[in-house]
């Protein structure tokens, strides 16, 4: 029983871990962590965990050179690269203490051979050690490092500057994680549509209240009218769920409209089953009935894929088709 109850816990914990890894891997551009032992040094630094609250195993310190001139500089370069061009805020941290220096310049870099610092910020060594503190935000290119320079120049003898800890936080839109694809403008019904009829979220591509008249809709089968679609960005291989849920409401008893979702455009080809909207006089079925369309795709590799929310009509079907959302949502396979 024992051997059981250690290999349960022993499973559950190895599971959560790679369930979490597999989490972090999905966006791993999201937030980008540099610990000291991932940086570069010259000139002479120290090793220490004398004081508290610093991050991972230690940190590291260097005296001030008493000088204009650095003698010691410490890198911290991201191992991971921006996915695409984009704003990241830059955050530090440190280990407080009296002989801090209380002005320590942030150089911040897009790419390591970058020579043009791209924002900079002083910050207090002598204060608020032991959290990440916002230094500034700065633009990164597809592609680059996000790289953070320290240096001993112009810091007293009798000084020291820490190097713990940088991190970059992604705050722009990423390409594998929204696409706005939102209604601007006015809809079909002739009606302003506003800002909170819109919204976007990471991972979702969403386009909001769409009123659609159902006469609109093509009579044949074989050549369905294209009501909606929508695109997603998919930077690797995984899978996307669209879906469509709204209401239709018929005005014509007795005639039928189809509503189905493809990753086609037009013709016949569709990915779920055909949500019929009809108003029954015999059945005592009303014209007024919810529409629920979802599916998943799967895609070996990345790149852009667009999806469609169509459907026809029978001749003489008329009525309002009113679609409260209507969704693209990744989800990227581990690598």
């Amino acid at each position: 029983m024992k051997r059981k109850l250690f290999c349960g816990i022993g499973c559950f914990l190895f599971f959560t871990f790679f369930a979490l890894t597999a989490f972090v891997m999905a966006d791993d551009d999201a937030i980008m962590d540099v610990d000291n032992h991932a940086a570069t040094f010259t000139g002479t630094w120290g090793t220490s965990t004398a004081k508290i609250l610093y991050y991972g195993d230690d940190y590291r310190y260097a005296w001030g050179s008493g000088s204009g001139t650095s003698t010691a500089t410490a890198t911290f370069a991201t191992a991971q690269t921006a996915d695409i061009d984009g704003y990241y805020a830059v955050y530090a941290r440190w280990t407080t203490d009296p002989n801090r220096h209380n002005a320590v310049t942030y150089h911040i870099y897009n790419g390591v051979s970058d020579t043009t610092s791209q924002g900079s910020c002083t910050l207090n060594q002598t204060i608020n050690g032991g959290a990440w503190q916002y230094c500034d935000t700065v633009y990164l290119s597809a592609g680059k490092k996000g790289v953070v320079k320290i240096e001993n120049g112009n810091v007293s003898a009798n000084r020291v500057i820490v190097a713990d800890a940088i991190r970059f936080v992604r705050v722009s839109v990423d390409g594998g994680d929204v696409k706005d694809n939102s209604l601007t403008g006015t809809d079909i019904m002739g009606e302003s549509i506003y800002a909170w009829d819109t919204k976007d979220e990471p991972g979702l591509d969403y386009s909001n209240h769409l009123y659609y008249s159902i006469s609109s809709l093509s009579t044949s089968y074989s050549s369905m009218t294209d009501i909606k679609n929508i695109s997603v960005t998919l930077p690797r291989a995984g899978y996307v769920t669209v879906q469509a849920i709204g209401q239709c409401e018929m005005s014509v008893v007795d005639k039928e409209a189809g509503i189905v979702l493809s990753d086609t455009s037009g013709g016949s080809d569709h990915d779920t089953w055909i949500h019929f909207c009809e108003k029954s006089s015999t059945e005592g079925r009303k014209g007024y009935a919810g529409l629920v369309l979802s599916h998943t795709y799967y895609f070996s590799s990345g790149g852009t894929k667009t999806f469609y929310l169509k459907g026809y009509r029978e001749d003489g079907a008329n009525g309002v088709l009113w679609i409260d959302s209507f969704t693209a949502t990744y989800y990227p396979t581990k690598y």
